[in-house]
C-alpha cells in the first residue's frame, strides 16, 4: 500500500455549490518514481530483461512466470511497484490531451470525457452535484479532488476540481497527456501525466520520394 501521509500538506479550497471544502495533498514517504527510459535500461533487480524489439521479458519474482511486456506495460509495472502494489493491475479508464484551458492554474480543473466518467467514476445524482475522490499520482501522493458536473443544452459536462497544486507540480502544458487508471483489486484511482515529446524526439512520417 502507498505510504502513509506525512504532516506536510498543501491546502486547496475548491469553490462550487455544495462542494466548498479544504483539500490536501499528502506525500508518501517513497522517493520519486523510477521512470523507464527510451533505451529500456532497467534496474538489474526487477526481473526484467530488455530485447531489441521495443519490448521486454518480465519474470515475476512471486511465480517465476514469464510475461512479454511492451513499453507501456513496463511503465505500468514500474508504477505499481513504486506505489506498493506489485501484484496488482492497472485498468485504463480514460485519457485526455491537454488544451490551453486545461493547463490554467487559476481554474484548477479538468473537463473529462463524458463516456469515461459515466463508465468508470461513481454516478452523480441530480441533487448530488459534487463528491470527493481520492486519486493517487505516480509519486505516491494522495489527491482529494472534487468530481462534479455542469449542465448545458447538450447535457452534462463532468469536471475534476482542486487541481491547482497538481497542475503546478507536474507543470501541465498544452499537448501533455493525462490518463486515469483504476488499480485492481484495490479499486484505487491513479492519475498519470505524460509530457509531450519535444519536436526533435517525435517520430516524423517518412517522406515519399
Amino acid at each position: 500500500m502507498a505510504a502513509a501521509p506525512n504532516e506536510s500538506t498543501h491546502q486547496m479550497v475548491i469553490s462550487g455549490a455544495k462542494c466548498k471544502q479544504k483539500h490536501a495533498v499528502s506525500g508518501g514517504g517513497s522517493s520519486s518514481t523510477a521512470m523507464i527510459n527510451a533505451s529500456l535500461s532497467l534496474s538489474e533487480n526487477n526481473g526484467t530483461q530488455p530485447n531489441n524489439s521495443g519490448c521486454c521479458l518480465y519474470v515475476s519474482p512471486q511465480t517465476g512466470l514469464i510475461r512479454f511486456l511492451n513499453f507501456g506495460q513496463m511503465k505500468q509495472q514500474q508504477y505499481l511497484k513504486d506505489l506498493g502494489f506489485p501484484n496488482s493491475t492497472m485498468t485504463p479508464m480514460f485519457k485526455k490531451i491537454l488544451s490551453a484551458t486545461d493547463t490554467k492554474v487559476k481554474s484548477g480543473r479538468l473537463v473529462i470525457p463524458t463516456k469515461g466518467a459515466r463508465a468508470y467514476l461513481p454516478e452523480l445524482e441530480d441533487k448530488q452535484r459534487c463528491i470527493l475522490l481520492e486519486i493517487l499520482d505516480t509519486k505516491g501522493n494522495i489527491w482529494k479532488l472534487s468530481y462534479r458536473f455542469w449542465e448545458n443544452n447538450r447535457g452534462r459536462i463532468y469536471v475534476l476540481g482542486g487541481l491547482k497544486a497538481y497542475i503546478t507540480i507536474w507543470k501541465w502544458q498544452v499537448g501533455d497527456q493525462v490518463t486515469f487508471y483504476r488499480i485492481e483489486p484495490e479499486n484505487k484511482y491513479l492519475i498519470v501525466t505524460e509530457k509531450e515529446l519535444p519536436v526533435s524526439e517525435k517520430k516524423l512520417p517518412a517522406s515519399s520520394s
